[in-house]
């Protein structure tokens, strides 16, 4: 009876502390996002909002995901949609020119680039070899001259369960060498066989946007020019401003874009607007309030009747489990970007990933504000006093002890 006591506090005692860890690490985040649960694990890709977006840092390096138990999930963070394959290529086989071993420099292994575009990766099949080694990459023209593309690749030690060989598969900057040369780090050391290189053809999916909402704006027309002030209801990241005119028929005007929420306005930039196209005004820049200035000349003002924003797709890869909670934090200034290994396996599970996104952004209730400069002033304030009364207590005490010391010599 006592033992399972015992048991019973123990398990107490952990849950107790697991709360504890889990309320620790989210309290420098002042927001956060659920997840609604999953029936199936895998790699998602979950699309940030642009409420979110507003509520994190210009380079979202404060963006957290968390489980139900408190710990900090893997994630890769992602720019647009992801590139799948064009099913009408889907391989593309690099011819072998040259492979060979050295116990100076490592395994040598040239391919000739036959793609008539860019290639910006390389699936390399290998004999099974469950050893640790990376590899650099280099381009070439003429199989005389190298030139390096990207060095210390990890090259994975995966064994294949159902055959003798496996799949390496990496990305690179694209490059337009006629050959490839991958060389192995690993001199001195038994070589790693290299069995074929291909190359999948990208076809990339047109950028997705998101409308920001809670968008208003002010029309004024003064002489020969149009200002239109748009402000937004919080800190928004912006890249792409359409504006609807009604009037006149025919019109192309130039248009100024100024970032309005510093204290002097910051041009981002000059765009034509057209009669025919979509009005769109693509820009890059997280802000409140932007201004528009649209040269008319002789023109007829344009009669701007409704102005949208939209964010480019922002996402992030990650593994989730099914039937767990999870939940997105951010609003931690003093955050940096995370390092996670996830980076390096996801070249195959990023085009197969399911797109999921999150609930509405709330204040997270575990969210504890530090302490203000003020606070930590009056604490060093504080010590400074306390560190001052023991000198002097110290002074007094030494003080009293030479008094004494010296009746005791004159008695």
């Amino acid at each position: 009876m006592r033992k399972r006591q015992k048991m019973n506090r123990a398990k107490l005692l952990l849950c107790f502390l697991g709360l504890a860890v889990s309320a620790s690490a989210q309290k420098t985040f002042k927001y956060s996002a659920t997840i609604s649960a999953l029936d199936t694990p895998g790699f998602y890709s979950i699309t940030l909002q642009p409420g979110l977006v507003a509520k994190s840092k210009a380079d979202l390096s404060d963006i957290r995901l968390m489980d139900d138990s408190g710990h900090f999930v893997p994630y890769v963070m992602a720019t647009g949609q992801p590139e799948w394959l064009d099913n009408t290529v889907p391989y593309l086989s690099l011819p072998i020119v040259n492979k060979r071993s050295s116990n100076d420099t490592g395994v040598i292994f040239i391919v000739k680039n036959i793609s008539p575009t860019p290639v910006d990766n390389l699936y390399i099949r290998l004999k099974n070899a469950a050893v640790e080694r990376t590899l650099n990459l280099y381009g070439s023209d003429d199989l005389v001259h190298w030139f390096v593309i990207e060095e210390n690749i990890p090259l994975q030690p995966v064994i294949s369960a159902t055959g003798s060989d496996y799949v390496q598969e990496f990305s690179f900057p694209s490059s337009n060498y006629h050959y490839l040369k991958l060389l192995v780090n690993g001199k001195g050391k038994a070589p790693i066989k290299f069995l074929a290189a291909e190359t999948y053809k990208h076809k990339p999916l047109p950028t997705i946007y998101g409308e920001i909402t809670g968008t208003k704006f002010v029309k004024r027309d003064s002489g020969k020019t149009t200002i239109i002030n748009i402000s937004l209801d919080g800190n928004y990241l912006v890249n792409k401003i359409v504006l609807n005119v009604e009037a006149p028929r025919f019109y192309n005007r130039h248009v100024w874009i100024y970032d309005g929420s510093k204290h002097l306005d910051i041009l981002l930039g000059t765009e034509a607007l057209r009669s025919g196209d979509e009005g769109a005004l693509l820009v890059n820049i997280k802000t409140n309030k932007l201004l528009f200035k649209i040269e008319n000349e002789d023109n007829p003002p344009l009669n701007v009747n409704k102005v949208k924003l939209f964010q480019a797709d922002r996402s992030m890869l990650a593994y989730l489990e099914a039937g767990r909670a999870y939940k997105l934090l951010t609003g931690d200034v003093k955050a940096t970007t995370p390092s996670y290994d996830l980076q390096f396996f996801t070249d195959s599970a990023k085009n197969h990933a399911l797109s999921i996104t999150h609930d509405p952004v709330q204040k997270n209730e575990l969210y504890v504000a530090p302490a203000s400069d003020h606070a930590n002033e009056r604490i060093i304030i504080i010590w400074v006093a306390i560190l001052v009364a023991l000198l002097l207590l110290s002074l007094l005490t030494w003080k009293m002890a030479g008094e004494v010391k010296k009746r005791g010599l004159e008695q």
